[in-house]
């Protein structure tokens, strides 16, 4: 058992580029190319995920909860399903040290929501309310995450890399449909032109609603980064200048 301890240890802090299959070079900071192929590289295993590093997959991503507590709407998902982050694209990534700065930019062909829902408050300008399934279809989703970034020392006296905070910025180019079922307890004569409105006012509604479930995926997919990162130093990623 002590041997098999120390062998995973010394995997995980030594030989993270053959080990896990990660395509790591040595980049320029200036150098988006290559900084954008090793945070590639990075992100696909952040996403399939690894039992040795404790990773989990991050897609599907499961939530029992998630609230969104806004200024004129209320809502709750339970049993929520996330899915299609595995298609998601780096366009570029880039980072500075100095400035403790991290930005990359996913686009993702579709993000799908399911699971169950609670809602009341106004939809931008139409009362709504309602309890039963949902599925929200997100085509084409432009995600920016504005990252803080800090170096931590390892038991190696290497350097790592880890988030320490982050914000996102997000827009869906080719529409969402929205399927929430039993609006007003069934009553389709108020639900009709809720959902109605949402189909013609998509990108207004997704920017009301999106926060919260944006977060908590952002979130699961830094969680599992940062286990990631401390598998490879800075020097292994890094040229100094």
């Amino acid at each position: 058992m002590l041997k098999l301890t120390l062998f995973t240890i010394f995997s995980a802090i030594f030989c993270a580029e053959t080990c896990y299959g990660l395509d790591i070079k040595k980049c320029k900071e200036e150098d988006i190319k290559c900084v954008t192929a090793n945070s590639q590289a990075l992100y696909d295993l952040t996403i399939k995920g690894d039992p040795n590093l404790e990773i989990e997959p991050a897609d599907p991503i499961y939530h029992n909860s998630i609230d969104g507590n806004l200024s004129i709407i209320k809502y709750t998902l339970t049993n929520t399903s996330i899915t299609g982050y595995k298609k998601c694209k780096l366009n570029y990534a880039q980072l500075s040290l100095a400035k403790s700065f991290l930005e990359f930019n996913l686009l993702c062909p579709e993000i799908q929501v399911h699971g169950l829902y609670e809602i009341d408050g106004r939809l931008i300008v139409l009362p709504v309310q309602g309890k039963g399934d949902f599925k929200l279809d997100a085509r084409r989703y432009n995600i920016t995450i504005h990252a803080e970034i800090k170096t931590v020392n390892g038991n190696d006296g290497k350097s790592y890399l880890a988030v320490k905070n982050f914000n996102i910025n997000a827009d869906i180019i080719d529409g969402i449909d929205f399927d929430l079922t039993n609006l007003f307890n069934g009553q389709k004569e108020l639900a009709e032109p809720v959902l109605q409105f949402a189909r013609e006012n998509w990108k207004e509604v997704a920017k009301e609603l999106q926060g919260p479930i944006l977060n908590i995926a952002i979130k699961r997919l830094i969680k599992n980064l940062n286990k990631l990162l401390k598998t490879v130093p800075v020097d292994q990623m890094l040229i100094s200048n």
